[in-house]
């Protein structure tokens, strides 16, 4: 089993997930161009926590971690 799997995500923002990898906003969006298909849509101005969990899955573990995770 992933540690991915085993944690609680919470709803992210575009600008939060940059933050916990410590890069520029537009910087993560080009990294989640190629995987937009994979992620489905981004609904409310956040992505729910499957997606959440999806991204740090195909893109690694951010920096911050603590800025996506359920305290």
């Amino acid at each position: 089993m992933n540690i991915v799997d085993e944690i609680r995500f919470k709803a992210t923002n575009k600008s939060t997930f940059a933050k916990a990898y410590d890069i520029p906003p537009r910087t993560f969006q080009l990294w989640l161009k190629p995987i937009e298909n994979e992620l489905g849509e981004y609904i409310g101005k956040c992505f729910n926590p499957k997606q959440v969990a999806m991204i740090v899955r195909l893109l690694g573990k951010p920096e911050k971690f603590e800025l996506i995770i359920m305290q």
